[in-house]
């Protein structure tokens, strides 16, 4: 209590009677005011107090959790299916089509499904296109192979009527001479 009298204010702990107690002083016009509090008072309400935060920290982190948890599967399912679709295009597998419901998302996965989606689509068309110019080419060298066996059919008549013809000129050209 030594505090109390050589003090302004202030503020400590004691003990009486195996009892401990709070008490608070201030001084005003040369008279000295003091409040005892039993500090079982104070330890009642901190350790409500002490409870209450502690429950509501386990329950904001169990929300916080489950959202974590709830966006994680929300990105990385559809990345998974999404995966799995440009790794079949990277071995050859262009039969492949994106989900239409990833296509149709409004974020960023939405826009790299559609991408992915455009290009196979362009990839599809350009190898029907490659395609249908193939058989296009096989079926014109085809037709030039058979223009060039009837072609050559026809040298070959022309040039015996040429030999036969030549054949039959040299007896004449014989008795010209």
């Amino acid at each position: 209590f030594a505090r109390v009298l050589s003090d302004k204010t202030g503020f400590f702990a004691y003990q009486d009677s195996g009892k401990g107690y709070f008490a608070s002083f201030d001084t005003y016009d040369d008279m000295k005011f003091v409040a005892v509090v039993p500090t079982s008072d104070f330890q009642n309400h901190i350790d409500s107090i002490i409870m209450m935060v502690s429950l509501i920290m386990i329950v904001s982190l169990l929300l916080i959790l489950g959202t974590v948890v709830l966006v994680t599967i929300q990105l990385l399912a559809p990345l998974g299916g999404l995966t799995a679709s440009i790794r079949a295009a990277g071995a050859g597998d262009l039969s492949i089509s994106v989900d239409a419901r990833l296509m149709r998302r409004k974020d960023e996965i939405g826009q790299l499904a559609g991408a992915f989606g455009n290009m196979i689509r362009s990839l599809q068309e350009l190898l029907g296109l490659i395609s249908r110019n193939s058989r296009d080419m096989e079926s014109t060298g085809n037709e030039l192979s058979h223009s060039v066996r009837v072609s050559n059919e026809r040298l070959e008549k022309v040039s015996f009527a040429t030999h036969d013809i030549a054949a039959g000129m040299e007896p004449k050209a014989a008795g010209c001479a």
